[in-house]
């Protein structure tokens, strides 16, 4: 009875301790998805500003623009360059201790190598020669042979060390300034960078100033547009994360990957429709559409004005990798700085195995991606 009640309690433990984290699990998918979404309203909120503009604005607005992602560029140059002076400054700080050290090292050494050899010179060899002649018996005279030899290996040992001292010291120089070299050509290319970076803004000031009357206007319209590319980077890192999650999750059947078995290999397609259905009904934010077409995809994100063109390529043994091409905001084309921006290091990937997890049993490797109208076809080889 008392073994029921235990067994109860703990039940009743687990059952509350389950419940909480199911709860915070869905306050932490609730508040990301309010983030998410409330990111997507002041978006919203900047398109309606934007989309009064004429044709000709739009022209002044995407040169305006095609100059900030340029000072944008420049200032991840400057901020990497950056990073890598404060790295070789501190490495030649350690080089800088490290000599100071090792110079300390050779001189206690060197010291004590000039008091043996004055010690010796003192005495001379005939007092060495003095001390065995005179011994008593044989084993004093031996006793002095072996005084002798250790002092003489302990000269030898001393004039070693004096030695790989000295070329760790010339070594560790060398490497300083080796270090130091690199430090001015890493400062002089920032130097250049800097000087870019004052040159694009300053063009993108006489831009606007040549606009008169307009210049207000103009500025205030090139903010709203930087705010919502700042905006849609910070959200689309979340949706290549959800993208990698839906994909994870085997949301596609049988019928969906159209396998067929063409020995030795197995051919299968996914529908565009299909791979956008799937993602649509899981994603929990704004919705990402692929466009297949021959030998190129498009992924069009409506809620942000974004479009990115790519190609897939084998990644791994089971891995397709996106990469993008080229890729417009607001149809403005967004230079190579500024697509590895928008990513964040991150990658587009779709791995068949997570895709065929519950239809394909067998292990096997991607032989072959391609894409044609509408259709993502591959061919997978059986791993027997």
């Amino acid at each position: 009875m008392v073994f029921c009640k235990i067994q109860s309690i703990q039940s009743k433990k687990i059952t509350r301790i389950l419940l909480s984290v199911v709860i915070m699990a869905l306050f932490m998918t609730l508040a990301f998805t309010n983030r998410v979404l409330g990111e997507v309203q002041q978006i919203d909120e900047f398109q309606e500003k934007l989309n009064g503009i004429t044709e000709e604005e739009k022209v002044v607005l995407n040169d305006l623009f095609t100059l900030t992602q340029e000072i944008e560029e420049l200032e991840i140059e400057e901020e990497i360059l950056q990073k890598e002076i404060d790295v070789l400054t501190m490495k030649k700080a350690k080089l800088v201790n490290s000599i100071n050290e090792d110079q300390k090292k050779y001189d206690r050494q060197l010291s004590i190598l000039k008091k043996v050899l004055v010690s010796y010179q003192r005495k001379g060899p005939a007092s060495y020669i003095d001390t065995l002649l005179s011994s008593g018996n044989l084993r004093t005279f031996i006793q002095s042979v072996h005084i002798l030899r250790d002092l003489t290996h302990n000269v030898n040992q001393l004039l070693r060390t004096l030695e790989e001292e000295k070329e760790n010291l010339i070594k560790e120089k060398d490497r300083l300034k080796e270090n130091v070299v690199l430090l001015e050509q890493k400062q002089d290319e920032l130097n250049v960078t800097l000087t870019k970076k004052i040159n694009v803004k300053e063009k993108q000031e006489a831009y606007l100033g040549s606009l008169k009357e307009e210049k207000e206007y103009y500025q205030n319209q090139l903010n709203n547009l930087e705010q919502m590319w700042t905006d849609c980077k910070a959200i689309f890192s979340d949706l290549v994360v959800e993208f990698s999650r839906i994909i994870s999750e085997g949301k596609f059947t049988i019928d969906d990957i159209n396998l067929t078995f063409e020995f030795p290999a197995m051919k299968g397609s996914i529908n565009e429709e299909t791979f956008n259905k799937i993602l649509m009904e899981n994603s929990r934010l704004p919705n990402m559409q692929f466009d297949f077409s021959n030998d190129k995809v498009e992924i069009l994100i409506p809620d942000m004005y974004i479009r990115l063109t790519g190609e897939f390529i084998i990644e791994d043994q089971s891995i397709l990798k996106l990469v993008i091409k080229e890729g417009t905001f607001y149809e403005m084309p967004l230079n190579t700085a500024s697509l590895e921006e928008l990513f964040g290091g991150q990658t587009i990937l779709i791995d068949f195995k997570q895709i065929t997890k519950n239809l394909v049993l067998m292990d096997y490797n991607i032989e072959s991606v391609g894409l044609e109208e509408d259709q993502l076809k591959f061919t997978i080889i059986p791993l027997f």
